[in-house]
């Protein structure tokens, strides 16, 4: 299961991605199996540009490549491509094609024929990825917030059960209560 993380860091002055995994190191399954929680991380990832609203990774043409199942054609050629053509002549290729439920048709995606979205790990990162703790969003929400040494879960597994905590994921409530003016918040996405 993918979380979204908040990450605190005082600089950013060192190579963010060495410093988010030297925080997150000791809570790795692979090193700890009873006391970790992650087993993969990639800053942004599908979370990317959570922290502005109007950023839409979907809307960025780097974050598109070429279709591996039409070969960048915009239209599935093998048996399946086909037969579903057969069926609605407007199909085009269930990876880089668009079909509207409404319409009942398909169409190119949006950045034309044949060009399909990346894996959200590969998106380009959002500048807003990293921001100033005093830029950060009233209304931001994440699962796992770490702050220095206080590592807050929405949830903690107790062995057999997932359970609620305190924390709500509210990111500003909490900064305030733990009285935290400065540093810079990095989005992560971690797999656990």
């Amino acid at each position: 299961m993918h979380h979204h993380a908040e990450i605190l860091i005082s600089s950013l002055s060192k190579d963010i991605e060495a410093q988010i995994g030297k925080i997150l190191a000791p809570f790795s399954l692979y090193r700890n199996y009873e006391s970790g929680w992650w087993d993969w991380w990639v800053m942004g990832g599908r979370y990317t540009g959570v922290k502005v609203k109007e950023y839409n990774p979907k809307n960025i043409p780097e974050n598109y490549e070429k279709c591996w199942l039409c070969h960048g054609t915009g239209f599935r050629t093998d048996y399946i491509g086909l037969k579903s053509r057969m069926l609605n002549p407007s199909y085009t290729c269930n990876v880089c094609g668009e079909y509207d439920p409404e319409t009942k048709t398909w169409a190119n995606g949006k950045m034309g024929a044949g060009m399909k979205l990346k894996h959200p790990p590969d998106w380009v990162n959002c500048p807003a990825c990293i921001l100033p703790v005093d830029s950060i969003p009233s209304d931001l929400k994440c699962y796992t917030l770490i702050l220095g040494d206080k590592i807050l879960h929405k949830e903690i597994w107790t062995g057999g059960a997932w359970v609620d905590t305190d924390f709500d994921g509210s990111v500003k409530k909490a900064l305030e209560e733990n009285e935290i003016t400065e540093g810079y918040l990095v989005t992560v996405d971690y797999h656990s």
